[in-house]
């Protein structure tokens, strides 16, 4: 079984410019553990997962993520990429 996280409300990624509410975290634990070892690891594991959906929030709580921002929304578009171009540019 697979640890996903679920990220409400859910955050753009800049590459896709798709609001992701899901994400895979590649972590797996045992569907049925058959040992007390097993039970550890999916216990660990869990912990894990739990924590870096709580690091996810807390970016999105924090607008990291400017999309999420009402006031750059308002925004004048070109004049933020002609901005974004001289920075870029200049380095």
């Amino acid at each position: 079984m697979e640890e996903r996280t679920v990220n409400y409300p859910g955050y753009r990624d800049e590459s896709t410019m798709k609001v992701i509410r899901h994400e895979s975290l590649g972590i797996y634990i045992y569907a049925k553990p058959k040992n007390q070892m097993e039970q550890k690891c999916n216990l660990n594991l869990t912990a894990r997962a739990e924590a870096i959906r709580c690091r996810r929030f807390e970016d999105i709580v924090n607008e990291r993520y400017d999309f999420f921002n009402k006031e750059k929304i308002k925004d004048d578009f070109l004049a933020y990429f002609k901005k974004l171009t001289l920075i870029i540019c200049s380095n």
